[in-house]
């Protein structure tokens, strides 16, 4: 599964964040389990950003559990970053005795389908995003944050009433969600990015790299628009976040990047209409760029520096 899952971040362009259950069960062999785990992870400890361990049945990391995991790490050689969080929600992380003295980075998931279902409720929850980061890292301390897994539905069910619901929302085929594989999906990773990352997400983990939950199908054959779209910003891996102001955040968002000398704006329509955008910046002599983006569609625009705007002389 590791191999898989490194070759697939590779082409990606990405890195793997481990997310690992360990067995809660008594009198089960915790040690050898996460001995094991730090063998596994020696071949691919370059493509590995950070691994998080949580005992099986539960939400949260604990601070026993993260120093078996250093233990077991260091006896294999292995320097990864060990993470502090929860597999649950934001307000799982809020609740949460984080131990902040054998975290290398805090971590909580995110997904927009908690209270509603509908297209328009799944945009509203990006306006709700950078206060959940802003509030995590005030917790965090000096840590660096990490936001994810980002996924279209939720993975757990913290609040289930016994544990056959808990064990219900575990259930793989339970995370689907049709609309990650659609233009929709994609924009809505794109605000995701956007609000997180300039609300001071230091690494965002989205969905998975291949199959129901992932960027493309089994086998890389063909690729989903998410896919299509985060391309464009892994193009240029290690840019500067920039500010964007957009006046209806609701209709619409954006993600403006900065590097060597140049700018890339990706602006996206939240919207199952077709809307026009007005993309302005660079002083009031600067021209305003009109695009008119499909229902849930998206496009990218490259320019180079000049002026203070986040949005100036583009190409």
């Amino acid at each position: 599964m590791l191999t898989g899952a490194a070759e697939s971040a590779n082409f990606c362009g990405a890195e793997l964040l481990i997310e690992a259950i360990a067995d809660a069960r008594e009198g089960s062999d915790r040690t050898g389990q996460l001995e094991a785990l730090a063998e596994a992870l020696k071949p691919y400890a370059v493509t590995v950003c950070g691994v998080t361990v949580y005992p099986e049945g539960e939400f949260g990391t604990t601070l026993a559990l993260n120093r078996q995991l250093a233990s077991a790490l260091a006896a294999a050689g292995v320097r990864l970053p060990i993470g502090g969080g929860t597999r649950g929600n934001f307000a799982e992380f809020n609740r949460a005795e984080l131990p902040l003295e054998d975290m290398d980075y805090a971590v909580y998931a995110i997904n927009p389908q908690i209270h509603a279902f509908d297209d328009a409720s799944i945009i509203e929850t990006l306006e709700a995003q950078p206060a959940t980061v802003r509030t995590a890292k005030a917790r965090a301390g000096s840590l660096p944050l990490h936001v994810g897994p980002v996924t279209f539905k939720p993975r757990v069910n913290p609040y289930a009433a016994n544990e056959v619901e808990a064990a219900k929302a575990e259930r793989r085929e339970g995370w689907e969600d049709a609309r990650l594989r659609t233009p929709f999906g994609a924009v809505w990773t794109l605000g995701c990015l956007a609000q997180l990352g300039r609300a001071g997400a230091d690494r965002v983990t989205l969905h998975e790299d291949a199959g129901a939950l992932g960027l493309m199908p089994e086998g890389g054959a063909s690729v989903h628009p998410v896919y299509e779209l985060l391309k464009l910003a892994e193009e240029w891996a290690g840019a500067e976040l920039l500010d964007v102001r957009v006046d209806r955040p609701l209709a619409a968002g954006a993600l403006a990047l900065r590097l060597n000398g140049r700018r890339r704006l990706i602006a996206a329509n939240y919207t199952g209409a077709e809307l026009k955008v007005h993309v302005a910046g660079g002083g009031a002599d600067a021209p305003v760029r009109k695009l008119t983006l499909a229902p849930y569609g998206f496009a990218c625009l490259d320019g180079v520096d000049g002026g203070t705007s986040p949005l100036a002389d583009w190409n």
